[in-house]
């Protein structure tokens, strides 16, 4: 009798990474999902492109491309896309706009609403 498992979750992800041999692969993974969860861990702060490449051990510019393939996004449009989410539910949860705004992570607040009303299609003050 044949015990039947879906697939390794782990190989699927290493399938994502832009490598031809699987070591390669198997030794991009694991820096590329420690900047992916520094990111979304401090989403909030400034986190340059270079700390983050080099927490994945890589160049900047190998480890951007990396990233984008392997998640599907830039290591900013993730960044940013948390911020948004956070800021989203802040404002649900009675914050002020100010306040979602800064705690977020964003600098400006004239750009935050104005960015949030084209994501979202209505400005942080209707959610407030």
């Amino acid at each position: 009798m044949f015990l039947m498992l879906g697939p390794c979750p782990y190989a699927i992800a290493m399938l994502s990474v832009p490598a031809v041999r699987w070591v390669t692969r198997a030794e991009l993974l694991p820096g590329l999902v420690r900047s992916r969860k520094m990111i979304e861990r401090d989403f909030h702060r400034d986190l340059s492109l270079d700390r983050l490449a080099q927490i994945a051990e890589t160049s900047p510019y190998h480890f951007q491309r990396l990233f984008k393939v392997t998640f599907g996004e830039s290591p900013r449009t993730l960044q940013t896309r948390l911020r948004f989410e956070h800021a989203y539910s802040s404002l649900q949860k009675g914050a002020s706009v100010t306040d979602a705004c800064f705690r977020s992570g964003f600098s400006s607040l004239a750009s935050f609403s104005r960015n949030f009303k084209h994501r979202f299609g209505v400005p942080p003050s209707k959610l407030a």
